[in-house]
């Protein structure tokens, strides 16, 4: 009996489909695999956040960044502890000004953010935003004095965000930031980018980092009221 050497169309057939069957199993996990790798390095970079915020109120008597001017991301009191960035780009004008900031800290998924790229720099306004709410009232400079804050491990400070600041308001809506077609420097809306669009990452005031639902972060965490 003559012994085959090919394989029949048949035989190909059906390893083709077993290969794309593997594929439809395996794919969905490798995406949910890299969709968390993105939400823990962007837990990563707010902790970075949190930290600079410590630091900043460690050399301004205990205060957190005020709610004014100067805005935080212009802010070189701040951004000296997060990410120092050279003189030359602070001269107002230039491509990488006081809105721009190396990608690597903002969250890695952000794309309004990464997608605004300039020399390198991208503007750190569209990453994470800062809670604002009952700080700011007109032009007074107002700022969290972190010793007499009752719950630090539940008062937010930092949040994944489409803007530079952050209120209740804001965080209330689930969906307003995926329905946005273009984003301004100063929009303020909660920015659900982890667990498949429901969830975000939170800095609290003790600087400790967690992904929270909608649920939690409006009805659990202190927004308001600190003291």
């Amino acid at each position: 009996m003559r012994k085959r050497d090919h394989f029949t169309l048949i035989e190909l057939l059906v390893v083709i489909a077993i290969i794309a069957i593997l594929a439809a199993l395996l794919l969905p996990s490798l995406n949910q695999a890299r969709q968390t790798a993105k939400k823990i390095a962007c837990v990563s970079t707010l902790k970075q956040y949190g930290t600079a915020y410590a630091m900043y109120a460690g050399d301004y008597d205990g205060f957190g960044l005020p709610c004014s001017e100067p805005q935080w991301h212009t802010n070189l009191g701040w951004r000296r502890f997060l990410d120092n960035p050279p003189e030359s780009q602070w001269t107002p004008g230039t491509p990488a000004n006081d809105s721009r900031i190396n990608p690597g800290l903002v969250c890695p998924d952000a794309e309004w953010a990464l997608n605004d790229l300039v020399n390198g720099q991208c503007m750190i306004i569209k990453s994470f935003g800062l809670n604002m709410q009952n700080l700011f009232e007109g032009n007074r400079i107002q700022a969290p004095k972190l010793a007499r804050v009752r719950q630090a491990s539940l008062a937010l400070v930092w949040a994944d965000s489409l803007g530079w600041n952050l209120t209740l308001d804001c965080a209330r809506d689930l969906i307003a930031w995926r329905n946005r077609t273009s984003v301004g420097g100063w929009d303020t809306i909660m920015a659900y980018r982890h667990n498949n669009g429901q969830a975000a990452n939170v800095c609290l005031m003790d600087g400790h980092v967690t992904t929270a639902g909608r649920t939690e972060i409006v009805n659990s965490l202190v927004w308001k009221n600190l003291y």
